[in-house]
């Protein structure tokens, strides 16, 4: 018997697919609904379905207006080249690198002036969508290519990591720089019908509770290191409101899970993934998870995941090796900028 693990098959992409259309697919039901809460210094800023959508469609008129064009790229993050980009949006005191590329400064985005309907570009799944960049952890970062598929792949978490409805009001630690917040802490749910709340500022771990409560949070998506900090700087209690929490980005010590739910009685629920593929590997909520302390969960319905040799062949089981996901999951990102697409049945992680 060899370590490959899939049961069941995910439902293919639609043919004609858009990602920012399928995310909202279901907002006409909650229009006048909080999609977007952002906590900051000076107050609550909120935005419904509605404002929302409103938002993206002006955003993409206005962009159109300026000369943009189908598969242009425009620069949120910055990195170390800009040399393929169309334009680069920039925030407010943020250094700029040297080059030719139009910069729009955010104080010009006036969106809200071109909510003639643009109609969503709808082609095939596998074409480009948008570029993240890793950490560089492991070497020097690079650009991860995903396709209009990614966002299809992730609902293989829905039941297998979130059991997220729209009923739910959902924080999220980090910035919205971090593919974490953007897929987990945005997306999935307002894929859902959810709301989500973001903090523009620090996120305070000694101020918890107060958090939790003043916002109504049901469930909150962190960090290993964040669930540490607010177990030492917190005084943690029990609270009624909030359902469970998620944790990714880094393995969860054991410790850190059992004070969690010892102090509030929420379990926290752990997942794997890395900037090439979305999250798949996690633990259930309200099922039977390992006991083990080593255990991350189990591979999500629908995913093809092994353990391979030096030779990427699967080991037998129960033996080590490398841990990869199949090419063919859709999460899995279409290439790294400049370099060929993908080849081979393998996307082999460094764990």
């Amino acid at each position: 018997m060899t370590s490959v693990f899939q049961s069941g098959s995910h439902p293919p992409c639609p043919e004609n697919f858009n990602l920012t259309q399928y995310v909202f697919s279901q907002s006409h039901k909650y229009e006048t609904k909080h999609a977007l809460e952002l906590v900051t210094s000076e107050g609550l800023k909120t935005w419904t379905y509605l404002e929302l959508s409103n938002a993206i469609i002006g955003m993409a008129a206005m962009l159109r207006s300026i000369g943009l064009k189908r598969n242009d790229k425009v620069l949120l993050r910055l990195g170390n080249t800009v040399n393929f980009l169309k334009l680069i949006i920039a925030g407010e005191e943020i250094s700029l690198p040297d080059a030719t590329t139009k910069i729009l400064y955010e104080e010009e985005l006036r969106f809200e002036t071109y909510f003639n309907k643009i109609p969503a570009d709808l082609g095939t799944p596998e074409r480009l969508a948008y570029i993240v960049f890793t950490s560089g952890t492991s070497g020097v970062p690079k650009g991860v290519a995903h396709a209009h598929r990614a966002i299809w792949a992730r609902k293989m978490m829905f039941k297998d990591w979130y059991d997220m409805s729209s009923e739910d009001r959902v924080l999220h630690s980090g910035a919205f720089n971090w593919t974490y917040t953007l897929g987990t802490g945005l997306l999935d749910p307002w894929t859902l019908g959810a709301t989500s709340i973001i903090f523009k500022n620090s996120f305070n771990p000694a101020k918890f509770n107060q958090l939790i409560e003043s916002n109504k949070i049901t469930i909150f998506a962190s960090s290993p290191s964040t669930f540490r900090q607010i177990i030492k700087y917190s005084k943690l209690e029990k609270t009624n409101l909030l359902r469970h929490c998620l944790s990714a980005g880094e393995k969860l010590p054991k410790n850190i899970k059992e004070d969690w739910y010892k102090k509030t009685t929420s379990r926290i629920y752990e997942a794997f993934g890395m900037s090439e593929c979305s999250t798949f590997i996690s633990e259930v909520p309200g099922a039977s998870n390992s006991k083990s302390k080593n255990s991350i969960g189990k591979p999500q319905q629908g995913r093809k995941v092994a353990v391979l040799n030096k030779l990427l062949v699967p080991v037998p089981f129960n033996h080590s090796g490398r841990l990869a996901i199949a090419t063919s999951d859709p999460g899995c990102l279409i290439n790294y900028v400049g370099e060929p697409k993908l080849d081979g049945d393998w996307l082999v992680t460094n764990d």
